[in-house]
């Protein structure tokens, strides 16, 4: 008897890239259910605003290196982080 096995993660890559907003929005809240599902998602995104609403980890890469990595909340509150990648 073959068993259906349920993934564990799920990778994502520019989920807002070329879509219209209300896609990307619909996008997000399946993912925010697939992870509350107990499935965890690496999710590639250049539109940070984007990523932050839907990670508790990040990781800002500029140029192939890891630039600062944290949590979502912290991040978000950085002042160079605010300024660079968030034009705030």
């Amino acid at each position: 008897m073959l068993r259906r096995q349920v993934p564990l993660h799920l990778f994502s890559a520019r989920l807002s890239l070329g879509l219209a907003p209300q896609a990307v929005e619909r996008l997000s809240e399946a993912l925010l259910e697939i992870n509350r599902n107990g499935i965890s998602i690496l999710l590639v995104e250049q539109d940070i605003l984007t990523a932050f609403e839907l990670a508790k980890q990040a990781f800002v890469v500029e140029s192939g290196k890891v630039m600062i990595s944290g949590k979502t909340d912290d991040l978000a509150d950085n002042a160079d982080i605010r300024r660079t990648y968030m034009g705030m």
